[in-house]
């Protein structure tokens, strides 16, 4: 069946611009690596029929983390692009999250010597990845969840985007108006702090 909807999405987007990228599978979660790598195989090559120089993207286990994008088996294949998502630390950004059983309590802050060595961390843990690999890096979500006071969402913000900057790594937030807003829809307007903290004001 995956393979199935990815020679539809294959065929319906090949003469669409090259601005248009592919991400084979969002998040997997408790996925065995094995069969995910060849599964990731089987549809690059299906992909490749009507679209040889579109690019994919491809990331590991554990909704994307850092840590498993090492156990990805990337084909030798010059448009790869692989991806992490970044939420560290988990405690400041999910607070207070519904659809978790049992989410971090309100009232968390960022900023501490621990926050910003897990941060160094981590861009440290994607630069050496980038090296190594010769594979553009996107962090494809990050973000802190709108419960959080905004000037505290503002000020993690800022940061990850300024770090994942200096070491050559693309991003896009999480996300435009749901539970880690951008924007404010009921006031029709951008939620001006963390609209700054993106484009670096």
């Amino acid at each position: 069946r995956f393979l199935a909807i990815w020679a539809q999405i294959s065929q319906a987007f090949a003469a669409a611009p090259s601005t248009v990228y592919f991400e084979l599978l969002n998040e997997p979660t408790d996925a065995d690596m094995d069969a995910l790598n060849r599964l990731y195989a089987q549809a690059l090559q299906i992909i490749r029929r009507n679209n040889p120089t579109r690019a994919v993207i491809m990331g590991g286990n554990g909704w994307n983390a850092i840590d498993t994008l090492g156990d990805v088996r990337f084909p030798n294949d010059p448009y790869l692009v692989a991806t992490y998502h970044d939420y560290g630390p988990h405690e400041f950004t999910h607070q207070g999250a519904s659809w978790e059983d049992n989410p971090p309590p309100l009232g968390r802050k960022w900023g501490s010597g621990e926050d910003i060595a897990e941060l160094r961390g981590t861009i440290a843990q994607a630069s050496a990845f980038k090296q190594r690999t010769g594979l553009p890096v996107f962090v494809g979500e990050f973000g802190v969840i709108g419960k959080v006071p905004t000037a505290e969402r503002a000020k993690w913000i800022r940061a990850r985007r300024i770090a994942m900057e200096q070491a050559g790594l693309s991003w896009c937030v999480w996300d435009f108006a749901a539970a880690f807003p951008s924007y404010d829809k009921k006031r029709e307007r951008w939620i001006t702090p963390v609209k700054d903290a993106l484009v670096g004001r």
